[in-house]
């Protein structure tokens, strides 16, 4: 499913990969780069949903995090997860 998210696959097809990986289709998805060394910590403060991709072209030292729903008051905590640890964090994004 996240070949199809970074690939800019259709819709449809991301729809149905995340059916086949019985993955509940958030609201939003906030991208969040983190270094490797802190994936394990804010992998723990987030949703348990949150898709760790760690091998994505071009991040050499760098993980990305799809984490779903975290808009509105989820937002904050997102943001206070990732404190103090050099990540990057994208917007709410459908």
């Amino acid at each position: 499913m996240t070949r199809h998210l970074l690939d800019g696959s259709s819709a449809e097809a991301v729809q149905e990969a995340a059916a086949s990986a019985e993955w509940a289709e958030p609201e939003t998805l906030s991208a969040v780069l983190v270094p490797e060394s802190q994936v394990r910590p804010v992998l723990g403060a987030v949703s348990g949903a949150t898709i760790a991709v760690r091998d994505a072209p071009g991040l050499e030292g760098l993980s990305l995090l799809l984490v779903p729903d975290a808009h509105g008051r989820s937002r904050a905590a997102l943001l206070r997860a990732v404190r103090d640890r050099e990540a990057v964090v994208g917007p709410a994004r459908p």
